[in-house]
């Protein structure tokens, strides 16, 4: 491979991740230690929410007022 072409791939790859970089940290990436409570934001409209063993709430409450759009989602993991 040349390196007009080579230099070509590897500003495309490097795109590509600031790409995958930025979505994932503009999505609001929370566990129960951001909200003990167990209240997520209404200021996000892309949560991920994420408990696993020692760091969970009893309760997870939608947010009170969301905006258009909004999608929270509940991950359970394995903590090992």
């Amino acid at each position: 491979m040349n390196a007009k072409y080579l230099k070509k791939y590897t500003n495309l790859a490097g795109s590509l991740s600031l790409a995958f970089l930025s979505a994932s940290v503009i999505a609001g990436n929370y566990t129960p230690k951001d909200f003990p409570d167990g209240q997520l934001p209404s200021n996000d409209p892309n949560i991920t929410f994420t408990t696993y063993d020692a760091n969970w709430v009893s309760e997870i409450k939608l947010p009170i007022a969301p905006q258009d759009h909004a999608l929270p989602e509940i991950w359970e993991g394995v903590c090992s």
